[in-house]
């Protein structure tokens, strides 16, 4: 690995004429940097950690501030596994951000605990202009928190959102829901939310990821063949569970639903990211949650011998082939209307 300080800037001026297409939710248009290389901690559902072998690099607080006087976008997300995690480092960048009078808004990760036991560095930021923070909250027990190797009590989530809540951050929460998961488990996921006040919620079925310590684990229990690569994107329970796939997509749909598209809840319970009902970019939230909707409405088809052959094509690249194009390929056809069927031990 390099030392972090001496990677190059981006050359932002190759995607200028692009930069007004760059955004996440309500962050538009935004700017992306990376300050930080792997990870303090070995979740074990994450392999990024294991990309440096444990063991971070981070850029100095003059580096990042060089890079973001480079900036002309206002927001700014900071795609590091975890941004507010050293207290010295934070508050170096701090002064510096308010030496150069650098004006801009942020999107961080954060892990709770931090942000449980540091209200000041929290407050501070807010005033610099943190916007929201990335949480990975992930369960609401300490059982489930133990097996992910998350390294906190389930309180610390709780304690943080207070904390964000506060100081008038907005919290993007990110829960991973088990395949063993019931009725009971759904309705004790979606009081959480409620009594937490979360709107803004990612939702990720538990997904086996090659790379990460619990995969060796889990991958003879996959439903599906490792090599069926699009469905291993976070949005697709691969594990068996304990309802039908079907139920188990539906319990899913109803918490987003239930989430996103309480319009109360939207008011009451963020700060400084929700446009107002009047503008396009409400609209296109909104838009946005009904498409996720669709989306796992379907999902248990995807399950279906066909939909993973679909999964599976890995065919000959055709020149001059655009998105569109792929379905309509004689090589994807041809391997859609093959003989080969999904390997007979993988239970369906």
């Amino acid at each position: 690995m390099p030392k972090p300080d001496d990677l190059p800037f981006p050359n932002r001026s190759l995607v200028s004429h692009l930069r007004h297409k760059y955004y996440y939710l309500m962050h538009r248009p935004v700017a992306t940097m990376k300050t930080t290389w792997g990870c303090w901690y070995k979740c074990n559902f994450c392999f990024t950690w294991k990309i440096t072998d444990g063991l971070p690099y981070s850029r100095s607080p003059q580096s990042i501030v060089e890079e973001l006087l480079t900036i002309e976008s206002d927001e700014i997300y900071i795609v590091d596994d975890i941004f507010l995690i050293n207290k010295s480092r934070l508050n170096e960048l701090s002064r510096l951000i308010q030496e150069h009078n650098i004006k801009k808004n942020y999107l961080c990760y954060a892990r709770a605990d931090f942000v449980a036991e540091n209200e000041d560095i929290i407050a501070h930021w807010a005033q610099l202009g943190l916007k929201a923070v990335f949480i990975g909250l992930e369960a609401t027990t300490d059982e489930e928190l133990d097996s992910m190797n998350k390294q906190l009590p389930a309180y610390c989530n709780i304690e943080a959102i207070k904390v964000l809540r506060k100081h008038e951050i907005d919290t993007y929460g990110s829960l991973i829901p088990g395949p063993d998961y019931t009725k009971a488990d759904w309705r004790r996921l979606a009081k959480f939310i409620n009594d937490n006040h979360l709107y803004y919620v990612n939702i990720s079925p538990a997904t086996p990821l090659p790379g990460a310590e619990n995969y060796h684990e889990f991958k003879d229990q996959l439903t599906v063949p490792d090599d069926a690569h699009s469905l291993f994107d976070l949005s697709h329970q691969l594990s068996p569970t304990k309802v039908s796939l079907k139920a188990y997509y539906w319990e899913l749909l109803k918490l987003y639903a239930q989430t996103t598209l309480n319009m109360r809840s939207a008011r009451v319970n963020t700060f400084r990211t929700l446009p107002s009902i009047w503008t396009r970019d409400y609209w296109r939230l909104i838009l946005g949650a009904l498409k996720i909707g669709r989306q796992f409405l379907f999902s248990y088809t995807h399950h279906s011998p066909k939909e993973i052959r679909r999964s599976r094509f890995k065919g000959p690249r055709p020149e001059n082939l655009t998105f569109s194009d792929k379905f309509r390929h004689d090589a994807f056809k041809a391997f859609m209307h093959s003989s080969e069927k999904v390997p007979s031990e993988v239970p369906m």
